[in-house]
């Protein structure tokens, strides 16, 4: 999200914009929808316990890339019958019986005895798999282990709740106050306001992707920011910028590739993505 609007608008672009979630039209939805990601992500949905690490950030990758191999969801490879995925599985404990996680007792939970041990038959992960834990890797763990142990769902699985609005000074919008808030916690300072040609070139990239030209440029001080947004959201360029995504995440080629290279009818799945924005 601070990327983002940092990226597209700047902090204090924010405030001379009067933020981007203004309009009870398609703007709304198309500006709305990349904040409001971010927005459920930083401050709406939080983490379930008061204190310790975010499991979505800090322990769920961390679990992921040095445990799950072992310990994971797949049963043809998953050792002394201990899933690390699951909640319930790590409380309960795999074939020892022993559990894995004592929430809010790291000092009981074996992966902690684990992972701090320097015998190389007991410590995880073992050292045939090359992926040994940091120090700070061990501190989150207990940590979290300390704060409950708690798998927080990702969020796009957590009803959003409607946020309370931080009362901070200088913000026009709800957008400004939760970015100023946060920037606050982190001892930041807002950007200065870009001038008029900085944040045309901002919104022109942000929405279809390519710079505006001089004639952009004089439109945008003519017209003013609201109009040149809507302008380029009913602009066929649009589309076009914002389903790459998609279709970079689906591979999506005009063609096989490799040796032959030979052509392929996928256009058609391209227009209905790129049509399906501009609607």
């Amino acid at each position: 999200m601070l990327v983002f609007l940092a990226h597209s608008y700047g902090f204090a672009d924010i405030d001379r914009t009067k933020g981007i979630a203004m309009h009870a039209s398609k703007s709304l939805v198309a500006q709305a929808l990349v904040s409001l990601c971010g927005l459920i992500g930083l401050f709406a949905a939080g983490p379930a316990q008061a204190a310790g690490p975010d499991f979505e950030r800090e322990i769920q990758p961390l679990l992921a890339e040095h445990c799950a191999h072992c310990h994971g969801i797949d049963e043809s490879t998953r050792q002394g019958g201990l899933r690390l995925d699951i909640r319930q599985n790590a409380l309960e404990g795999g074939d020892s019986g022993q559990p894995a996680i004592v929430p809010g007792k790291p000092d009981e939970s074996e992966i902690v005895a684990r992972i701090r041990s320097t015998d190389p038959d007991v410590i995880m992960p073992p050292p045939h798999e090359k992926k040994p834990l940091t120090q700070e890797q061990m501190r989150h763990l207990e940590e979290w282990i300390a704060a409950g142990a708690g798998y927080d769902p990702h969020w796009a699985f957590v009803a959003p709740k409607k946020a309370v609005v931080p009362a901070v000074a200088g913000a026009v919008t709800p957008i400004d106050a939760f970015v100023r808030d946060h920037l606050s916690k982190k001892q930041m300072q807002p950007a200065p306001t870009a001038d008029s040609a900085t944040l045309c070139r901002r919104i022109y990239l942000d929405l279809v992707g390519l710079p505006p030209s001089p004639e952009d440029l004089a439109a945008f001080e003519r017209d003013g920011y609201e109009k040149t947004v809507e302008k380029l959201l009913a602009s066929p360029r649009y589309g076009e910028k914002w389903a790459r995504h998609w279709l970079d995440l689906a591979r999506y080629a005009d063609s096989n590739g490799y040796e032959k290279d030979l052509p392929r009818d996928m256009w058609a799945w391209r227009d209905w993505v790129t049509a399906a924005f501009n609607r």
